[in-house]
């Protein structure tokens, strides 16, 4: 069950610490004459929350990065055999 929106906007208010958000806040209300509520307010409505929801295509499987890395990298090896002289024994 959700709580009823409450009237008094004294309640309830949202202080945003993050200068970089305040001042992209600030330049859209005086760029489209809307208040800095009212901005924010536009901004929130037009978030779409599957938006901020990963696509199971975008998740990253690690076991799956790691076995390709793994072959990528068995493939490109040489081994120690190839970084010494099989003569002398000593490093090339």
């Amino acid at each position: 069950m959700t709580k009823p929106i409450r009237a008094s906007a004294q309640a309830d208010q949202l202080h945003i610490r993050d200068a970089e958000t305040v001042a992209r806040v600030r330049g859209l209300a005086r760029a489209s004459g809307l208040s800095m509520r009212d901005v924010v307010r536009v901004a929130v409505t037009r978030l779409d929350p599957a938006a901020l929801t990963p696509s199971p295509a975008a998740v990253l499987d690690v076991a799956t990065l790691a076995a390709a890395d793994r072959a990528r990298l068995k493939a490109s090896a040489t081994g120690l055999d190839a970084l010494y002289d099989s003569a002398t024994g000593m490093p090339l």
